[in-house]
């Protein structure tokens, strides 16, 4: 067998292989390193009827169907070896995707929202049905079922038909809302684009302050991702300012310079193994919880 860039190896050059304990083979090339674990990587492209390539929101349905949004062709799903476009989107620009309880697809898009059934648009969302701003950022389900839309100009809920901001949202948040999470007592966290994060409960809305490092500290702001893993752990990735983690009421952080990869994090999946996968700037990588939750109580 052989394998080189076109099977998703980083360059054609290998200096090193290594075998871990795991079984994994190591390849290192003059453009980075490599894990081989079933074998090559499988690349998707045009060529397998993506309508792009520059991705944006992907998403497993409840039935097992893979939708891949792009950030400038539109949405398509995946059939196990090629991809279908969807027509009648609002725009081809998808910046976020969620499913509604019913079972229907919600497309975010910067010119409106997008609600699909059975891979067909049945309607589209903007101002004038209530969204503050046809500039979608984030699409959140929270654990009642009703699904929350950040928008370029504030954060709203889908009721009865239409988009809705609660009065503590509509008076305070009002700038572009870039992640939205939920705490497992049901407060949910509103992440602002170049701000801080906001906790919302009960219809009371407070900042959520960091204690956690000495001065001088790196600002709580710009959170792009937020995950609350099934212990109730909420994890949040930042655009330059690390991971965070907020756990029984107090707020700790890790940077590079205590280990991390990067300190740009732009979205989390769990791993049985305790591992916790992180998307960021230069790749993605794993960190058991275990490990975060030693550091964080200085052993």
């Amino acid at each position: 067998e052989s394998f080189e860039s076109s099977d998703g190896l980083s360059q054609n050059t290998v200096y090193a292989l290594g075998e871990d304990r795991e079984g994994s083979l190591w390849v290192g090339t003059k453009n980075g390193l490599n894990q081989f674990l079933d074998g090559a990587a499988t690349r998707y492209t045009r060529s397998e009827g993506l309508p792009g390539e520059n991705m944006g929101a992907i998403l497993e349905d409840h039935h097992g169907n893979l939708w891949a949004g792009t950030l400038d062709g539109g949405l398509a799903r995946f059939d196990g070896r090629r991809f279908s476009p969807v027509t009648s989107l609002a725009s081809g620009s998808i910046t976020t995707l969620a499913e509604s309880t019913d079972g229907s697809l919600w497309a975010g898009t910067n010119r409106g929202l997008n609600r699909l059934q059975d891979g067909q648009v049945r309607e589209t969302y903007g101002v004038a049905q209530g969204l503050p701003s046809p500039e979608i950022r984030s699409l959140f389900r929270d654990s009642g079922g009703k699904l929350w839309a950040g928008t370029g100009k504030g954060v709203v809920v889908f009721r009865d038909g239409r988009f809705v901001s609660p009065p503590a949202l509509a008076r305070n948040l009002t700038g572009p809302i870039a992640s939205i999470g939920e705490a497992h007592d049901g407060t949910l966290l509103f992440a602002v684009e170049h701000g801080g994060v906001f906790l919302f409960k009960n219809e009371s809305l407070r900042k959520l302050e960091d204690n956690s490092l000495p001065p001088p500290r790196l600002p709580f702001r710009d959170v792009t991702a937020i995950y609350t893993d099934p212990d109730g752990v909420v994890w949040m990735g930042s655009n330059g300012g690390g991971l965070a983690m907020w756990r029984d009421g107090k707020l700790s952080r890790f940077l590079v310079r205590d280990g991390l990869f990067d300190n740009e994090i732009y979205g989390f999946v769990p791993e049985a193994k305790d591992r916790l996968w992180m998307a960021c700037s230069n790749g993605f990588f794993w960190v058991t919880r275990a490990d975060l939750f030693n550091y964080a109580s200085g052993k």
